[in-house]
Formats: C-alpha cells, sequence, structure tokens
C-alpha cells in the first residue's frame, strides 16, 4: 500500500510537472476558450463518485481526483480549458491550463481571458477575487456564454451545499440582474438566457439546452456525465 501510493504521488508529480502554460494552449489551439473562474481554495475540490460511475471509468479517468479535472476531461471536446493561476503554488495544478500573473496584474489577465472565451465557468463560491470576477463577467453583459458551477463535495461536512449555495447568493444578490433560484436541488449547474433569467441544468420537466454555440455543447456533455454520477466534486 505504501508502494502504491508513493508511486501514484510520483506520477501525479510528474503529470503536473509536464503541464502545459495557458499560453502554449492558446496558441496551439484556435477554438474559443472555457475560462474557468473560481476561488483558489476550489483547486483541491475531490470528486465523490457513486459506485456505479466507478464501475464504468478507465483507468486514465481514475486518475482524476479533483472536480477540476473532470471539468476538464469533459469539456476538452468544445475548448481549451484555462484558468488564472495561483502564484503560490509550485507546480501547475492538473486540469486546466494555467496562465499566471502578479498580484497586481491579476485582474487584467482575467479580463484578457474573458474577452477571448465561448464559455465562462464560474464556480460558486467565497472570496474577494471571485466576487470581483462574478461582477466583472455580468458587466460584459452576455449571459449566454455563461455557466454557474455548483458542485457537490466529497466531504460530507457542515455547511450543506445548499447552506453553501446560499451564502454565495447572498454575496452576489445585487450582483445578478435578476435573481438566482432559492434552491438547487440536485442540479450542479445554471445558466442564463439572453435577459439573465437563470435556468438549472437537468431540472426535472426542463428539456436540455439546445443551439450551436459552445455554451451549448458545454451543458449538453454536462448534462450527460451528471446524469450517469460522474461529475460529482
Amino acid at each position: 500500500l505504501v508502494a502504491f501510493l508513493v508511486s501514484l504521488a510520483l506520477v501525479t508529480r510528474g503529470r503536473r510537472i509536464r503541464v502545459s502554460g495557458a499560453e502554449h494552449v492558446l496558441a496551439a489551439d484556435v477554438r474559443a476558450p472555457i475560462v474557468y473562474l473560481r476561488p483558489f481554495g476550489a483547486d483541491q475540490a475531490k470528486i465523490a463518485n457513486r459506485w456505479s460511475s466507478r464501475l464504468r471509468i478507465s483507468l486514465r479517468e481514475g486518475l482524476e481526483t479533483t472536480y477540476e479535472q473532470r471539468l476538464a476531461r469533459t469539456l476538452r471536446k468544445v475548448g481549451p480549458f484555462v484558468a488564472v493561476g495561483d502564484p503560490t503554488e509550485q507546480l501547475p495544478m492538473i486540469g486546466a491550463a494555467r496562465m499566471y500573473a502578479a498580484d497586481e496584474d491579476w485582474q487584467e489577465t482575467v479580463d484578457e481571458l474573458t474577452d477571448r472565451a465561448g464559455v465562462l465557468i464560474l464556480h460558486a463560491g467565497e472570496g474577494d477575487g471571485l466576487a470581483w470576477e462574478v461582477r466583472h463577467v455580468i458587466e460584459q453583459n452576455e449571459p449566454e456564454r455563461v455557466i454557474l458551477s455548483l458542485p457537490l463535495l466529497a466531504e460530507r461536512k457542515e455547511p450543506s451545499r445548499q447552506e453553501r449555495y446560499d451564502d454565495f447568493r447572498r454575496r452576489t444578490v445585487d450582483a445578478f440582474p435578476r435573481p438566482l433560484p432559492e434552491t438547487i436541488g440536485h442540479c450542479q449547474f445554471l445558466y442564463f438566457d439572453t435577459d439573465w433569467t437563470p435556468r438549472l441544468l437537468g431540472e426535472r420537466g426542463k428539456a436540455r439546452p439546445n443551439g450551436e454555440s459552445e455554451r451549448a455543447e458545454a451543458l449538453r456533455r454536462l448534462f450527460v456525465v451528471t446524469k450517469l454520477g460522474e461529475l460529482i466534486g
């Protein structure tokens, strides 16, 4: 067991060393990127797969331990998956390709990425940086690009998922043009109509989003994997 854990740690470290930066990924892929905006504390959010999902995943997928890694695999066929990196990390995390910036330049970096994005994923959480990013995205007034991620956590601790969402909703109550839904139930993603009316992905009785945009394709892929229980983080 010890040998296995050491080997797994070495494999993970090797994968992190080989991770390409966002600049390289964006130069090599002409598609509009999927930009992941989240509090840095979410970088270690763990997957809590159902057993039915564990039986289906491959060995390669089994190496995915974080919510972000699973997001990256799910959405890679839509566009390059990129994020602003935590400047304190010694090696880039596995998942989104990172673009790093000095403390005084990070907002400019976010602005550069969001301008290029085909899809913007906001990870519901807390933090002053995320609060600025939420407001910045809303000010761009392109709701047809935006997806709000409402992930489950592997750790079954207080506060509950609904309570964490309630906290996020209170923090952003004056930011969204239309109120977010009071409850999220089993849904893990939320998207918006062109007038910022929020829609829960996978809400019972509601059809899957259609259309040809990058966001529509991303939502369809997220809908499928959440139904399979594979994107639970």
